[in-house]
């Protein structure tokens, strides 16, 4: 694995300006990027370090944040309290995060160092932004770590309208905890029978004894061990397409 360096940028969107985080990997020639969505408490140590762990495997990574229509740039509740990001997190749209996943891909997609390919990773909400992606932005490859609200929509996220209908164009991988009530078995079952249905590729893995979040260290349900499994798969699933 490589190093990797940072820095804040800052991109354009009709709802105006969205700042990011971008990892690069040390070395030379083009390479592939990741586009990561954070969870509902914004861009928390634990994402960003997702950014720079792709940065090691050797991706480029741009971090957004999701809520700067209505948030201060940086904003993050690190207490992870759902009241302090719901007049944030409730607004959310597929068109808004779609606008900012088009934005994200395309200045990913023109910087010196990378080969044009482009995926998304993302996180609970960001997982549900992940498989929009994979809808509507023309990406490379989707990760989705427990993303909810594809298939029904979910009361905390009145806005965001669920995606089964809609067209996937780029291959998708799967990350769920086998306790997450948020995410109950017929929506994975439901959503890999429409994506069967595309003739899409997709793998969806459901990790015994893991919860809703179970990637994050900052929250309780952390579990290391799908944790590390997960992260296996997801840059061997990446690998082929970013190439």
């Amino acid at each position: 694995m490589t190093h990797a360096t940072s820095q804040t940028v800052s991109l354009a969107t009709s709802a105006g300006p969205m700042q990011c985080q971008l990892f690069l990997p040390k070395g030379d020639g083009p390479r592939g990027a990741v586009i990561v969505v954070p969870e509902v408490f914004g861009l928390m140590p634990a994402i960003l370090e997702t950014g720079e762990w792709l940065a090691r495997a050797g991706y480029l990574a741009l971090c957004i944040e999701i809520f700067h229509r209505t948030a201060p740039a940086g904003f993050v509740s690190e207490k992870h309290d759902f009241a302090a990001v719901g007049p944030h997190f409730k607004p959310l749209m597929n068109d808004g995060l779609a606008e900012d996943l088009a934005a994200a891909r395309d200045f990913l997609a023109k910087q010196p160092r990378s080969n044009g390919k482009v995926g998304v990773l993302g996180y609970c909400v960001g997982g549900f932004a992940a498989y929009l992606g994979a809808c509507r932005t023309k990406l490379a490859a989707s990760v989705a770590y427990y993303g909810g609200g594809i298939v029904n929509a979910r009361p905390q996220m009145t806005a965001l309208a669920p995606l089964l209908a809609e067209t996937v164009t780029c291959p998708v991988l799967a990350h769920f905890g086998a306790d997450d009530a948020s995410i109950p078995a017929s929506d994975r079952e439901a959503i890999d029978a429409r994506l069967t249905q595309l003739g899409v590729a997709h793998e969806f893995i459901t990790y015994a004894g893991a919860g809703h979040a179970f990637g994050n260290y900052e929250r309780p349900s952390f579990n290391p061990i799908a944790t590390a499994q997960a992260w296996a798969k997801t840059l061997a699933f990446l690998a082929p397409l970013l190439a």
